[in-house]
């Protein structure tokens, strides 16, 4: 690969990966949005259900301060310029505060454990959806999925096997089994999404590239001591630069569309 070559390559990754990152942060309205939603009707569903209400409390506090401090950094990065989006700490904080938002909701089974089956297993469907739905926001970086998705299951998972009963243990074999294929799908979701920015990037590139071509080429027509004149399959004129103005006394307005002869 020849020097250009690479370069355009480095060029072109490099556009990827803050498309990515502007991706994931915008995002983070509708994910936040939906996250506050669920996380009150747990708790509205769960006080006075729990082994400990004040751990339910608290667990409210932690997630609606997590979320607070996230949406603050979305705020912030929508305010930068490309440049300061470019530098990889806002790439870092957001991978952080997903793993963070993760390992929160992970903390729902344990500090909002209820000994009543019906309500720890509302508990594991809403943990579920919240896992599916988190592919649709964060499938545009594999690791993003996978630190959201790793803390809060595992977290989930040991707190049934914690219980040891016929029920938490057979349920904590059918989420692991459902993990390793969310894993699996979010993979091929990734792949998927990388492909369709790398397209649409180069697309962009392309028309970008041809575009400057043709002002390039307009301004070097219409500047050329040449008179440059072109017309069409019927002899009627569509180009006619200021030298031909020059040259042959006609104005480009007169000239366009009147037969050449």
């Amino acid at each position: 690969m020849t020097p250009h070559n690479t370069r355009t390559e480095e060029q072109l990754n490099q556009q990827i990966r803050l498309e990515e990152i502007r991706l994931l942060y915008s995002g983070t309205p509708f994910s936040f949005t939906a996250s506050i939603t669920i996380t009150f009707i747990i708790f509205t569903v769960l006080l006075g259900h729990v082994s400990s209400d004040n751990n339910l409390i608290l667990w409210l506090i932690i997630m609606l301060g997590v979320m607070l401090l996230r949406s603050i950094d979305s705020y912030r990065f929508s305010r930068l310029g490309t440049n300061e989006q470019q530098q990889t700490r806002w790439k870092t904080r957001f991978f952080i505060g997903t793993g963070v938002a993760g390992f929160c909701w992970g903390l729902l089974p344990w500090l909002g454990y209820s000994p009543d089956v019906e309500y720890f297993s509302f508990i594991i469907v809403c943990l579920l959806g919240v896992i599916a739905g988190s592919q649709a926001t964060l499938s545009y970086r594999w690791e993003t999925m996978v630190l959201f998705l790793l803390p809060g299951s595992s977290l989930l998972i040991a707190r049934m096997v914690f219980d040891d009963n016929n029920f938490s243990n057979a349920t904590a074999v059918v989420l692991a089994v459902f993990i390793v294929f969310s894993l699996s799908a979010g993979k091929r979701i990734f792949n998927n999404t990388q492909q369709n920015i790398r397209l649409r990037i180069e697309a962009y590139n392309r028309e970008h590239a041809l575009e400057l071509m043709h002002q390039k080429q307009a301004l070097h027509i219409q500047n050329t001591p040449l008179a440059i004149i072109e017309f069409d399959i019927d002899l009627k004129v569509s180009e006619w630069n200021t030298a031909a103005e020059n040259i042959f006394g006609y104005t480009r307005d007169e000239a366009i569309n009147e037969n050449i002869m």
